[in-house]
């Protein structure tokens, strides 16, 4: 069993749902990130996904899309982000997933990627603009290092596609609960089950 699938598991166990953060690498600026990163840590984040910021993000509402144009800004790139990861290895007790675009990843090598990955801590990624029909390389060189890639799936994925999801992922699934950009609703109605 996976890591992150672990950390889901231990959190049914003790009868709640696992709680997910996610953050832009970097933001507001990395003198206030890595304290929240660690005060999300220390105070039950489960698994945290760290955005990785790019300049064209199409899935992305405002407030990420807003979020990314001011660390890249300031110069955030994967590769900084890779290395400060690297030096906080081992320090985090949530399982650490990565989400970002495929077009920094490919730039970076993939096999690269995996192997710094892997080395910084980080347990798995998402990478929303990658279809299943291209994720095997990818699966198969982030599973040589023990990354779970996970799938995404939203209200318009066919049942079938979410079959085939189902067979090769790992981890957990991301599921986009509506049809519209991050950020655009001010307000959600919740039903939890």
């Amino acid at each position: 069993m996976h890591i992150l699938e672990e950390k889901i598991r231990a959190a049914r166990a003790a009868g709640r749902h696992a709680l997910i953060p996610f953050v832009t690498f970097g933001f507001p600026d990395e003198k206030r990130f890595w304290p929240a990163l660690v005060e999300l840590d220390e105070n039950g984040a489960d698994i945290i996904e760290i955005g990785v910021p790019f300049s064209d993000p199409v899935a992305d509402g405002p407030v990420v899309e807003e979020a990314s144009r001011r660390v890249l800004s300031d110069g955030v790139c994967l590769e900084r982000i890779m290395g400060e990861l690297k030096l906080r290895a081992g320090v985090f007790r949530a399982g650490i997933v990565l989400m970002g675009y495929l077009n920094p990843f490919l730039q970076y090598g993939l096999e690269k990627l995996a192997v710094e990955a892997r080395e910084a801590g980080v347990h798995g990624f998402i990478i929303p603009d990658l279809p299943f029909e291209e994720s095997g390389d990818i699966r198969r060189i982030f599973a040589a290092q023990g990354l779970a890639l996970i799938a995404l799936v939203g209200p318009n994925t066919p049942e079938e596609r979410m079959r085939l999801y189902a067979d090769v992922s790992e981890g957990y699934v991301y599921v986009v609960s509506a049809m519209a950009t991050t950020g655009q609703r001010a307000r959600m109605e919740m039903q939890v089950a």
